[in-house]
């Protein structure tokens, strides 16, 4: 959900547009993208 901060109003339709481009750039870059989460200690310890 820290992901999501950039996007207050995600709800709004006008939004939804650059959301989804935001997720596809996620899942592009996976690895760069949850290792500034802080699940990170998590992530390490299923690895």
């Amino acid at each position: 959900d820290d992901g999501l901060k950039e996007f207050p109003s995600i709800k709004d339709p006008k939004n939804l547009n650059q959301f989804v481009g935001f997720l596809e750039e996620s899942l592009q870059r996976p690895v760069v993208y949850l290792s500034d989460g802080p699940e990170q200690s998590q992530i390490r310890k299923l690895r």
